[in-house]
């Protein structure tokens, strides 16, 4: 009887490392509540939230006019645009306060836990 000899070949395992899962997956979060600007075009700041990416660079009473130097005028609009983002992703939003017309960068954060 013939013996039957059996050849193993290595298997090799990949891994890749790569950014945070959170970078890659999570949408970006700017932390305001806004409205649609009823005296003119863009989107009107009513509120900034505590601790979010928005807090050191815009003001409640900001007009939002401009998202990485596309206008906005519609709230859905500009809501998913900022859904299009990831976390780290960096914006450029042109504002107009107290009058001026002005540009801010955000770099967008993690939305917060629910609680």
């Amino acid at each position: 009887m013939l013996a039957r000899t059996r050849q193993c070949l290595p298997i090799v395992f990949l891994v890749l490392c790569a950014a945070p899962t959170w970078a890659a997956d999570e949408k970006g979060f700017l932390g305001v509540q806004i409205k649609k600007n009823e005296n003119a075009n863009g989107i009107f700041v009513t509120d900034i939230l505590k601790d979010s990416p928005a807090e050191k660079e815009l003001q409640t009473g900001d007009v939002i006019t401009k998202l990485d130097g596309k206008e906005v005028n519609e709230l859905a609009a500009f809501v998913k645009a900022i859904g299009e983002h990831k976390v780290g992703d960096k914006i450029t939003l042109t504002i107009e306060r107290s009058g001026k017309e002005m540009e801010v960068k955000i770099t967008l954060g993690k939305p917060p836990k629910e609680s």
